[in-house]
Order: structure tokens, then C-alpha cells, then sequence
């Protein structure tokens, strides 16, 4: 097919177990901002579609 792109929801989807934000205070600044939230799960699976596919 030769498809180059992957849907990644920014945050807590309709399928996430708990709802999250990436930054969980009122901070115009961000200095909240944490990708914790995805360390676990998403972050790696990303990766892993990086290395399989790198264009």
C-alpha cells in the first residue's frame, strides 16, 4: 500500500483507560508539561514504528 503515516491522538483518547492531560495545571507557561502520561506505552510503539520504517 505504501502508506507513511500513523494517527496519534495528543492526550488521553476515547480508548485510554483514564482520562490525562500533558500538562494537568493551568500553566499558559507549560512548565507542567509532561509526556508521562505515554512513556509506558506510546512512546515506545512509536519508536518501534520509527525503526521499522524510517521514511
Amino acid at each position: 500500500m505504501g502508506l507513511n503515516v500513523v494517527r496519534v491522538p495528543i492526550g488521553a483518547s476515547d480508548f485510554a483507560t483514564r482520562a490525562y492531560t500533558y500538562a494537568d495545571r493551568r500553566d499558559p507557561s507549560l512548565r507542567s508539561f509532561s509526556l508521562a502520561p505515554d512513556e509506558d506505552a506510546v512512546l515506545p510503539v512509536l519508536h518501534e514504528i520509527r525503526a521499522i520504517a524510517p521514511d
